[in-house]
């Protein structure tokens, strides 16, 4: 009997990559916040003073305003109007500071961990702002520094910020084979617009790989364009659909099913 498709669990580093590159972004401010959080790593204190953290988050806003203006998709913003000023010297770093502690975090400490409509498993700091003026890194955020990858992260907040669109963007070096002929079933409106970029429940594999297994032996004429996508044997296929499936879970964190099955409530 062939082993069932395994559920695998989001990794810290697979959440904060979501949180970087699938991020629902309509501002730069969440790739500010990643550079902040790690350039702030090393002072090896959990609790983090909103001026504190208004230092390095408007400092690293000031310097991509500088290549590129464009930082918001809303026409306007008091906060970048000061940090464009900071650019001009027109308004001191102390200013900026506090301009920034009052303006700059209203929304992006709420929406950090917001990873298509749902939070992502792994938090890396806590929202104190209310009882204790800052935010607290939890314990997952140290880990996450003292692990190897760590030391890639800043490049690949840069990355992604050079690349910023005001929709969700997927990376496709890591997801690109998902958009196969193998990974395409029939599905009503209602589902296909639900969906929205998130993994099927670990289920629904089940059928798929019957589906497709189906089409092979049956001598379908997607026969081949199947084989070559997925692997010779079921084995092959079987394994191949559990890597794709980690693969999507790791990009897309949250999985997805539908609301209603042959009109029956799920």
């Amino acid at each position: 009997m062939q082993e069932p498709f395994i559920e695998p669990t989001p990794t810290r580093e697979s959440c904060w990559r979501a949180i970087v590159m699938m991020g629902r972004n309509v501002a730069t401010y969440k790739f500010a916040l990643a550079a902040s959080l790690i350039e702030l790593s090393s002072k090896g204190s959990d609790f983090i003073p909103l001026e504190d953290l208004a230092a390095p988050f408007s400092k690293n806003l000031c310097e991509h305003l500088k290549h590129s203006d464009k930082q918001i998709t809303s026409p306007r913003s008091q906060f970048l109007d000061s940090c464009r000023k900071a650019n001009q010297g027109e308004v001191s770093s102390q200013e900026l500071i506090e301009t920034t502690a009052r303006l700059g975090f209203v929304n992006v400490i709420d929406a950090f961990h917001v990873v298509n409509q749902g939070d992502t498993p792994v938090r890396f700091f806590n929202d104190d702002r209310k009882t204790r003026g800052g935010i607290t890194l939890t314990d997952e955020f140290f880990y996450l520094a003292e692990g190897g990858q760590f030391n890639n992260l800043p490049q690949e907040v840069e990355a992604r910020w050079n690349l910023f669109l005001p929709h969700v963007l997927i990376d496709g070096r890591e997801i690109r084979n998902l958009d196969g002929v193998w990974n395409l079933v029939l599905a009503c409106q209602t589902c296909n617009r639900s969906k929205l970029a998130r993994a099927p429940q670990v289920k629904y594999l089940t059928r798929l790989n019957t589906r497709n297994n189906y089409l092979i032996t049956s001598h379908h004429p997607l026969r081949g364009t199947l084989i070559r996508q997925t692997g010779d044997t079921d084995p092959d296929r079987h394994s191949f659909l559990n890597r794709s499936y980690q693969v999507a879970v790791d990009t897309l964190i949250h999985t997805w099913g539908p609301t209603e099955k042959f009109g029956t409530a799920v």
